[in-house]
């Protein structure tokens, strides 16, 4: 089928919702025990591709402060303890080349002689600059939308197209990014793949450095295509209060922005599961809690994930009680599509657990 998308507003039943959630938190450090000192207003600035100046604002009543530095986000370590008041700033000089860190700074005093600590946000450098993320995906006859996504805001991009992907590549735009390009490529053959990839530049100290080249990707100068494939992975019969539902998109569709809508309190998949049996049918609504990209480890949701084409992604969900997994299973979800409205469509789940959604839009 094909529709319009300049008069489409609406939601795609049967695919999902989550939500942007940003915000800072001490994580796992525990520098000792806790006492009434204030929080230090933390800054951070990338000096050259192997170190990064981490800056405050002095917490009245601090005695000093400890310095702490993670590259995951999770196994952070002490790195440094400065003693006074005056003492606001540290230069970490032993930063990997174009490696991106988090730093949190904590104040502490002494209380009957024993020193206390407050708490710390946490904040994020790159020691030089990374390579940029590009997606791509069709926008209509002869044009192709790209969205090509920086690691800091500072970062000017060049990208590059090529009708063949391991042809010769043509720079079309270089301009500062600002944390994330998007750009419309148009007058290009109707139905034609291109191909596109990007580089990143970051000035640091008077010194220009350039990133490796991003990753490949292509889309067919066409109108949008969306091909999802559903693979129910719960068991029926299965008394339990946790499902697992596989989406696949297909290479050549769009992304999707699966969306987290935090402000529906959790609610946010529904499903009717029923059986031909006489003894009972009936519907739960399930909280989309955790995502994974392999199946096995999953990360609690807790911000949109974008789902590019080829990939894969497990959700999980978990519904308040413990329900009979039956034959039949109608699903709801919403995505989105990057600088598109909302897109309304519905998914079926065939008695084999599996499905597919698929539609063609024009522009």
């Amino acid at each position: 089928m094909r529709r319009n998308l300049k008069t489409m507003i609406g939601v795609l039943t049967a695919v999902l919702m989550l939500t942007t959630s940003f915000g800072f938190a001490a994580g796992d450090v525990n520098p000792g025990p806790s006492g009434e000192v204030g929080m230090p207003q933390v800054t951070v600035k990338a000096l050259s591709q192997t170190s990064v100046k981490v800056s405050w604002k002095a917490v009245k009543g601090a005695k000093g402060y400890v310095i702490y530095k993670s590259r995951t986000g999770e196994d952070y370590r002490r790195v440094k303890t400065l003693y006074g008041v005056l003492k606001t700033s540290f230069v970490d000089k032993n930063c990997r080349k174009n490696t991106s860190y988090r730093y949190q700074v904590f104040a502490f005093k002494y209380e009957n002689g024993q020193r206390v600590y407050g708490e710390s946000d946490w904040v994020s450098e790159v020691a030089g600059v990374q390579r940029p993320g590009v997606v791509v995906w069709a926008a209509g006859e002869g044009k192709i939308d790209i969205t090509v996504n920086c690691k800091t805001e500072d970062e000017k991009v060049e990208l590059y197209r090529s009708t063949a992907k391991d042809g010769k590549y043509k720079k079309i735009i270089a301009k500062k990014a600002n944390g994330q390009l998007s750009y419309l490529d148009k007058n290009l053959k109707a139905d034609k793949t291109y191909y596109y990839k990007a580089k990143s530049a970051r000035t640091l100290g008077g010194k220009t450095y350039t990133s490796t080249w991003s990753s490949t990707a292509s889309a067919r100068a066409s109108n949008i295509s969306v091909s999802i494939a559903v693979e129910d992975l719960n068991q029926p019969g299965q008394k339990t209060d946790t499902f697992v539902y596989k989406l696949t998109m297909a290479e050549k569709s769009a992304p999707v922005t699966i969306l987290f809508e935090e402000n529906q309190g959790g609610f946010i998949w529904s499903g009717q599961k029923e059986t031909e049996s006489s003894h009972w049918t009936g519907s739960t609504v399930l909280y989309l809690y955790s995502y994974s990209a392999d199946g096995k480890r999953f990360v609690k949701m807790t911000e949109d994930y974008l789902v590019e084409p080829g990939e894969t992604v497990y959700l999980k969900f978990l519904s308040r009680d413990k329900v009979m997994y039956y034959e039949d299973c109608g699903l709801g979800l919403s995505v989105s599509f990057a600088g598109l409205p909302m897109i309304e469509g519905h998914l079926h789940l065939n008695g084999d657990g599996t499905g597919r959604y698929t539609d063609d839009y024009d522009i």
